[in-house]
């Protein structure tokens, strides 16, 4: 069920939103003025879209997408606004909307363009799973090629971002694998030149100041390293 965030001021539209939206499966969350809204985003980090009208108390709709946009570049967000000026439709698409609808506006239409989004955020998300990895307090993002652990990022060379992609994304446990195979499948028939294996023990070795336990890591003599990423034990 996709979680919806409401901001809107006025109770009779709000009300009425929020019944349109459970009527389709929706769960919704509903804000009175900004900052209101901004604290149920802190709360509640699992919504899937945002309905904000431009004009509440306290910080406006736009002020909202902007904050909303510094942390959060998933969340799908629609304006309802009565402005039909084409000046603050693109400044609503400056800030970080993706789409808006007019008020007046019949629930047939806001239904369809808020499952029309949700489709747009839910491919992003399957496509950014496809290229980050998380294990315990490790993360991996394959398109910046930052790892993290605990969230603080650490530098690593394009040998040792590839050792610890292989450990996240295998999910290794408790397995002795070769360097050949980290590096160019199991399957890899290749014989490894001396000066390579230096530069994978090293690798390794840094990897052991990394990983909570030293023992996580372990070189094995003639035959390769066991890895368990994210282990404590």
């Amino acid at each position: 069920m996709s979680k919806v965030l409401i901001l809107e001021d006025e109770e009779s539209i709000r009300s009425f939103i929020v019944i349109n939206l459970k009527r389709n499966g929706f769960e919704v969350l509903e804000a009175g003025d900004g900052h209101e809204a901004l604290r149920i985003l802190q709360t509640v980090p699992d919504i899937d879209l945002a309905l904000l009208d431009v004009m509440v108390p306290g910080i406006d709709g736009f002020e909202v997408c902007r904050r909303i946009r510094e942390t959060n570049e998933r969340l799908g967000i629609i304006f309802l606004t009565a402005k039909v000026q084409e000046q603050d439709k693109v400044y609503a698409l400056s800030v970080g909307a993706d789409d808006h609808v007019s008020k007046p506006f019949s629930p047939t239409e806001l239904i369809a363009r808020i499952q029309s989004l949700l489709r747009r955020v839910n491919v992003h998300r399957e496509t950014a799973a496809k290229v980050t990895f998380q294990s315990g307090p490790f993360s991996l993002d394959l398109i910046s090629k930052q790892f993290k652990k605990q969230n603080e990022a650490i530098e690593l060379t394009p040998t040792e971002f590839s050792l610890i992609q292989f450990f996240l994304e295998k999910r290794i446990h408790r397995s002795v694998v070769t360097y050949c195979w980290i590096m160019y499948g199991e399957k890899s028939t290749w014989v490894i030149p001396k000066l390579w294996m230096l530069t994978f023990v090293v690798c390794v070795k840094k990897l052991r100041t990394i990983l909570p336990n030293p023992n996580t890591c372990r070189l094995y003599g003639g035959t390769g390293t066991n890895g368990r990423a994210g282990s404590n034990d």
